[in-house]
């Protein structure tokens, strides 16, 4: 069996098939003892009545004296969801009438003045378990009376501006009101969030929806990337280490774009490779300086005229001897340009440029386009 005493005035027992309770605090007669059980699961407190609910036994036949209660109901003592208190609460009343005269019993008064010593703990036990204004606040008359019955019904008890009881229904209404609104808006969250988790539950299907086809753009992309790989030429170095576009009679660059000869002559050096047709690669003489607009062709000597300028002037292989291009001598300008070439295939024949007194240059048929120009500052002609 249990007990919790808070006080020595107090005994709280829970039941466990127990039905005797001691009391240790002493009680001057059984009609000063108050017995009360609780139900824990209901909240419910019942004062017991003596003789139909319990009895009282004394341990001492001398009062005042502690004892023991006996429970009756076995329903009672046998279920642990209950706890019987045992208690005091002396009456106060004076049971000891002495008259004028009368001799003294020392017995009965001092059974008297224990009952006093007992009235007097039984109201400090009352008052440690009630709710009282703090000792250094001073109290209004008044102020800890409770409203009326009549101000009191469906109120909410409180305190004023002041600090004093107070009632108000205005109170309860609000309460109420406060708390319908946050239960409505509770639930408009609540919505708000299942709204959001359906939205966040869609943006994620989406998401793996864009993924997936971004897998599948993925794989189209690899697809035609190897495809226009496959449909792409493939070139085989030739076997002498030299790099070419294209051949018609050999056997290397056989899917090349473009197709040139396989083989040059002497009068093909210094010439550039263009791109003359959809497939086809021709030679085509490369500009010097600041280039040539045209070509002529010449088989013998020639005199160069003031319209050539910027004109390419080749000695071709008709030539059947050494030549000479003379120079203009009058109406030149500054930086007027003049082209040679060599593209005689007979090696032995010599191209000369003269400047119409000696000869100052002279062309191999390796030696590429000759550029000059007129430098009016010095009045003679220069090489590019």
């Amino acid at each position: 069996m249990t007990t919790t005493e808070p006080t020595t005035l107090k005994q709280v027992y829970t039941m466990n098939g127990v039905a005797v309770l001691p009391f240790s605090f002493p009680a001057s007669q059984s009609e000063d003892l108050r017995v009360y059980s609780y139900d824990t699961i209901n909240g419910i407190q019942t004062l017991l009545t003596e003789v139909t609910d319990y009895t009282i036994a004394f341990t001492d036949a001398t009062l005042p004296s502690a004892g023991s209660v006996t429970l009756l109901s076995s329903v009672l003592y046998n279920d642990t969801n209950f706890q019987v208190t045992l208690t005091r609460f002396t009456g106060q009343v004076n049971e000891y009438d002495m008259e004028f005269g009368q001799r003294m019993n020392p017995e009965q008064l001092e059974f008297e003045q224990d009952r006093q010593v007992q009235m007097i703990q039984d109201i400090a036990q009352g008052l440690s378990e009630a709710v009282v204004f703090p000792t250094s606040e001073e109290v209004a008359p008044g102020a800890n009376v409770l409203p009326t019955v009549a101000l009191r019904k469906n109120g909410i008890l409180g305190f004023d501006a002041n600090g004093d009881f107070t009632t108000s229904t205005t109170i309860l209404d609000d309460a109420i009101a406060d708390a319908t609104a946050a239960s409505a808006a509770s639930a408009a969250a609540a919505l708000v969030s299942e709204g959001n988790a359906s939205t966040s539950e869609s943006n994620a299907a989406t998401s793996e929806s864009n993924a997936s086809t971004s897998a599948t753009n993925a794989g189209i992309s690899e697809t035609n990337a190897a495809a226009s790989a496959a449909g792409l030429p493939t070139f085989e170095a030739p076997a002498d280490g030299k790099i070419a576009i294209g051949n018609v009679a050999g056997t290397e660059f056989e899917n090349s774009l473009y197709t040139m000869p396989r083989s040059f002559s002497a009068g093909d050096i210094g010439k550039l490779l263009s791109i003359t047709s959809a497939t086809v690669v021709s030679q085509v003489d490369a500009p010097a300086g600041g280039g040539y607009s045209g070509t002529s062709d010449k088989t013998a000597s020639y005199t160069v005229l003031i319209g050539d300028a910027s004109t390419k002037i080749n000695l071709t292989t008709g030539a059947s001897a050494d030549a000479t291009f003379t120079l203009p001598t009058a109406s030149l300008t500054d930086q007027m340009r003049f082209f040679f070439r060599n593209e005689n295939a007979f090696a032995t024949y010599r191209l000369s440029i003269s400047d119409g007194t000696d000869d100052i240059w002279h062309i191999g048929v390796d030696d590429g386009v000759l550029e000059i120009y007129y430098d009016a500052d010095v009045g003679d002609w220069s090489e590019a």
